[in-house]
């Protein structure tokens, strides 16, 4: 028995070597779309493989390519769900009902509307297309992210921009 769990060990060993060669990157954060969670130049380490495998779930932070290059953002909106933002306050919209999302991982200051861009009428509404994501950085104020554009004057004839699944690297598990 002895020698079948050395074999056994050792196997698990090469494989998680395997692994974690083949699947793990570190990504340095460009930028301060995620602060205070991620710094600029703060290394987060990404699994390329699990995105894969099991999809990405609300509120997880991602590594994706866009027309600019490398992108960091959080997840909001999956496949197929309707997103809505009003007055700073995020919200899915399930059997025509609005359900504001818990997030606890923004500070309250960060719940904010982007300075000038919206007022207590202001609502937008955003169904995402199916195998598409809808990404939001945590710095609300200063994220170029699904929304299409930061500063109000950017936004005229902006729209959306929908994260198609397989432009997805990884997702980020480990952040130093």
């Amino acid at each position: 028995m002895s020698r079948f769990f050395r074999i056994l060990s050792s196997l698990c060993i090469i494989v998680l070597i395997l692994y974690t060669v083949v699947s793990l990157r570190p990504y340095r954060v460009d930028g301060d779309s995620m602060m205070p969670n991620l710094k600029p130049e703060q290394i987060s380490l990404i699994d390329r493989i699990s995105t894969k495998i099991i999809p990405l779930k609300q509120g997880e932070i991602a590594v994706y390519h866009d027309k600019n290059g490398i992108r960091i953002k959080r997840i909001i909106g999956l496949p197929g769900e309707q997103i809505e933002i009003s007055n700073g306050v995020v919200s899915k919209i399930i059997n025509n009902t609005q359900i504001p999302l818990e997030e606890r991982y923004l500070e309250e200051h960060m719940r904010t509307c982007v300075p000038g861009a919206c007022t207590e009428t202001q609502k937008y509404l955003y169904q995402v297309p199916e195998k598409h994501y809808f990404v939001l950085g945590d710095n609300r104020t200063s994220s170029r992210d699904s929304r299409g554009c930061v500063d109000i004057a950017e936004c005229d004839g902006k729209q959306p921009y929908y994260i198609p699944i397989e432009e997805i690297i990884g997702r980020v598990i480990f952040s130093w």
